[in-house]
């Protein structure tokens, strides 16, 4: 997905919009502060027809990223800043106007790129992970703006469904800030997916050096085995 966003930052019109906006001239403080509470009261009321919101999610370029996420529906939002992390282009009203004080948005102009631990996102309403990647001209590594998009969880569901060992079995990811992803097959067949505080110390696992253990689980004994991945 990190390479489809990557791919995506070379789109012409990506180029082209961010540019303009660069080029127009950068906002002060007071004026990124009166726009971005103007954006948010909006976002709460969700009314795209505000001048401010719609000149953002009504041009060419938005229309593109909305055509975009036809061909790729596991990119259930995405938007661009221009290197003064303002939006310029969004598939819909995200809940602020101002990126530049966020993390994702930090981390990939100084990087390339962010991928971050999955998460409730509340612009998309839905478990995801966000992903951000460094708008650059093809010529030049110095950042003009940055791509963002919101990956919907549900795009790893095959891959966790495989990991499952009969009818009793389950998988559970276990995230750094002391939260796990349940995913369990449901009485339809259809996943369920959830968020919640993890019901585990994750060092038990981590200091066993056994590749399979018992544990209690959700007050279960529970056969476990660990995989860990750095993210």
């Amino acid at each position: 997905e990190a390479d489809i966003l990557k791919a995506l930052s070379y789109n012409q019109l990506v180029q082209d919009l961010v540019t303009e906006s660069n080029e127009q001239g950068a906002f002060t403080k007071q004026e990124i502060d009166q726009f971005d509470a103007q954006w948010q009261a909006s976002s709460a009321q969700n009314n795209n027809t505000d001048p401010l919101v719609s000149s953002v999610i009504f041009n060419a370029l938005s229309d593109e990223f909305r055509q975009f996420q036809e061909d790729f529906p596991q990119h259930i939002e995405i938007f661009l800043t221009d290197r003064q992390g303002i939006n310029v282009a969004a598939t819909n009203i995200t809940s602020d106007y101002y990126q530049a004080d966020e993390e994702w948005w930090q981390v990939a102009k100084q990087d390339g790129l962010y991928i971050g631990q999955p998460e409730y996102d509340k612009s998309a309403d839905a478990i995801a992970i966000i992903i951000a990647v460094r708008v650059k001209l093809p010529d030049n590594e110095r950042s003009i703006g940055i791509l963002r998009t919101t990956v919907a969880l549900e795009t790893l569901t095959d891959s966790l469904a495989s990991g499952l060992f009969g009818e009793t079995g389950h998988t559970d990811i276990y995230l750094p800030d002391g939260q796990e992803i349940e995913f369990e097959v449901k009485e339809d067949g259809t996943y369920k997916t959830e968020l919640v505080d993890a019901e585990l110390d994750i060092n038990i696992l981590t200091r066993s050096s056994e590749k399979y253990l018992e544990i209690v689980h959700d007050d279960t004994p529970t056969l476990a085995s660990q995989a860990l991945v750095n993210v």
